[in-house]
């Protein structure tokens, strides 16, 4: 029996966008900050990926220094990376997955997992069962969880960017990806099942992506989940009101100078 679809895991790993400061992407001390996360969280994750067939493509900028680039290779064959020259705009990123030739059915499935994050480690398989042969349909898991400061933190957040695409691909190939639509805009005009299920995402929250917040509830006594093949960390003390505050009110800063960042760039676009 022919598959009837492909299933691709995409992480933009330090791809230039329009929407965010673009400088620290190419520095040595960025990139091999941002490598502890990925190796600690999201690669074993991923490795840990069971009953499911899939592909993960890991979108690089073409620009990275050397050394970056042979530590990316060294993962292979789980991770397939894909050098971006210049802006990696959501039409870039769907050309560079239909040049890939990993396209053959007729219907793709693709699922977004940023590079410091993880997923459970039924993840995919959970994806793929939502697949009824639907012409295009997002598929959000709203239950997961939240690592801060090495406590667990349980999180009901419908429009969390661990989000997935299921569209039936044209007739020439084309197709659009999860990339498509920022996640937390993605109920503007478009059909999402929202599936309930136990915790499906790992989202660690750290001084170095201040752009996430703290919206769950704390755990009791759990600093772990056996759902997550990951690298825990050690707490790094009791957990507090006050540090949360803190981390909360730098986060709604970074997010504002994140939106300050989108609005310059839209007024030289529009006036250049």
């Amino acid at each position: 029996m022919p598959k009837q679809l492909t299933h691709l895991l995409l992480t933009r790993f330090n791809t230039l966008v329009s929407y965010a400061p673009s400088a620290k992407r190419l520095e040595t001390n960025w990139l091999a900050a941002r490598l502890v996360f990925f190796e600690h969280y999201c690669l074993p994750s991923v490795a840990a990926q069971r009953r499911a067939e899939f592909r993960w493509l890991v979108f690089v900028d073409a620009a990275s220094p050397a050394w970056f680039k042979q530590r990316i290779s060294a993962f292979a064959p789980l991770v397939n990376p894909i050098y971006i020259e210049g802006l990696a705009t959501d039409d870039v990123i769907a050309h560079n997955v239909m040049q890939t030739g990993l396209v053959s059915s007729p219907y793709l499935v693709t699922t977004r997992l940023d590079n410091d994050d993880a997923i459970a480690n039924d993840h995919i398989a959970s994806v793929q069962g939502a697949f009824c042969g639907q012409e295009r349909e997002f598929v959000t898991f709203p239950v997961g969880l939240q690592s801060f400061h090495g406590h667990l933190y349980n999180a009901y957040w419908p429009s969390n960017p661990f989000l997935s695409l299921i569209e039936k691909v044209g007739v020439k190939g084309q197709v659009t990806t999860v990339f498509c639509v920022a996640h937390d805009r993605v109920t503007h005009g478009n059909t999402v099942r929202k599936v309930l299920s136990a915790p499906q995402w790992l989202q660690v929250l750290h001084d170095a992506n201040l752009e996430n917040r703290l919206r769950g509830w704390p755990r009791l006594s759990s600093h772990s989940h056996d759902r997550f093949q990951v690298i825990w960390p050690e707490s790094d003390g009791p957990d507090s009101v006050g540090s949360r505050v803190r981390f909360s009110l730098r986060a709604y800063g970074a997010r504002a100078d994140r939106l300050m960042h989108k609005l310059r760039y839209r007024e030289n676009v529009s006036g250049g």
